[in-house]
């Protein structure tokens, strides 16, 4: 009788320490994805034999032993078998002293990988190229999920407005566009899941072959702040485009595009240097079809209007003039500029001498 009871008291014994265990060591399973592969991380259990990992699909309904792992090996486990935009369930026990743990359950849903952005390789960037029958050529994109992959062409004007916007599963389109414009060109790429944007390149198309005459540039009626600019007309001539460079400026750019053949360039700055030039152009369907030669260069330089003096005393060649005597003026300025004022003094008008400023 003794016996019993010291056998019953240690199966006791042992089975209040695998509870102990069991409530005390539980494992933290961590999952995450790592684009190529799938991660799980866990904490090590004190004493712990060896961990079993499980798998199964979400759709499926048995697990699949994945692995067993000894518990001096580590507790990290890679897995680089699954498939694109699928929900894995894992599971994860541990051995310890006979003792079996409670599995523990974690699910990772697989995110979509994004296709790798589109390099464009025709029109490069910055270029300058032929408008008609345009083959924009770009690299093929990777997608590490193997979905079919479409992409969207946008071509916008210098002023960011939408022009195009086409879909093609090839990597290059044929497109025709119009003369002596700048165009941004984008490539973007969908999976159907996502999109990656491209890099937007900007490129030029070159002018049509020279057939109008030259138009004759010339300037009038310079002020301080605008300058008229005035030229011939020319026979089949639609519109002419005005460049301008200030004399900062290192090249010119496109002031405006008139139908007249004169033209009010304002709010110009005082005393500066403009250089213009001008060429006519022929436009059908709102494309250039035909261009002339730049005219010669004009330069000219805004003036600036001198003040004016309404009185003064003592008048000009005033006699008998007292030797205390105290000198006044008004004066005006034309622009609305403020004035200052040097007085000279001195008893020789060819030896005048700055005596002091007011």
């Amino acid at each position: 009788m003794k016996k019993l009871i010291l056998i019953i008291f240690a199966l006791t014994v042992i089975f209040t320490s695998c509870v102990f265990q069991s409530t005390n060591e539980k494992v933290d399973l961590k999952i995450s994805f790592k684009n190529d592969f799938i991660e799980l991380s866990w904490n090590k259990i004190t004493s712990a034999e060896k961990y079993e990992i499980y798998k199964r699909n979400k759709n499926d309904e048995n697990y699949k032993l994945l692995k067993i792992i000894n518990s001096n090996e580590t507790t990290k486990y890679a897995d680089y078998d699954f498939d694109p935009h699928q929900t894995y369930i894992y599971q994860i026990i541990y051995y310890k002293n006979n003792f079996i743990s409670d599995p523990v359950e974690k699910t990772i849903e697989i995110p979509n990988r994004l296709p790798s952005p589109v390099t464009i390789i025709s029109p490069e960037n910055n270029s300058t190229v032929k408008p008609k029958n345009l083959k924009i050529i770009w690299n093929k994109s990777i997608d590490k999920d193997n979905d079919e992959l479409e992409y969207t062409i946008f071509i916008k004007d210098k002023n960011d407005v939408l022009l195009y916007s086409e879909k093609s599963t090839d990597t290059e389109y044929n497109i025709d566009l119009k003369h002596s414009k700048t165009y941004k060109l984008r490539i973007d790429v969908s999976d159907g899941y996502d999109t990656t944007k491209g890099e937007e390149i900007t490129f030029y198309t070159t002018d049509p072959d020279i057939l109008l005459d030259t138009p004759e540039l010339n300037i009038s009626n310079v002020s301080t702040d605008t300058i008229q600019l005035n030229w011939s007309e020319i026979k089949n001539a639609t519109s002419y485009e005005i460049y301008r460079k200030e004399e900062t400026e290192d090249d010119f750019s496109l002031l405006k595009t008139v139908e007249e053949l004169s033209y009010i360039d304002t709010k110009l700055k005082r005393k500066t240097t403009y250089s213009y030039k001008i060429r006519a152009i022929q436009e059908e369907n709102d494309d250039i079809i035909a261009v002339s030669n730049y005219s010669e260069v004009k330069p000219e330089t805004t003036i600036n209007n001198e003040p004016v003096f309404t009185s003064f005393s003592p008048s000009n060649n005033a006699t008998d003039v007292e030797l205390d005597i105290k000198l006044s003026w008004k004066a005006y300025d034309i622009d609305g500029d403020n004035i200052y004022y040097d007085l000279y003094i001195s008893d020789d008008k060819q030896r005048l001498k700055i005596k002091m400023k007011a």
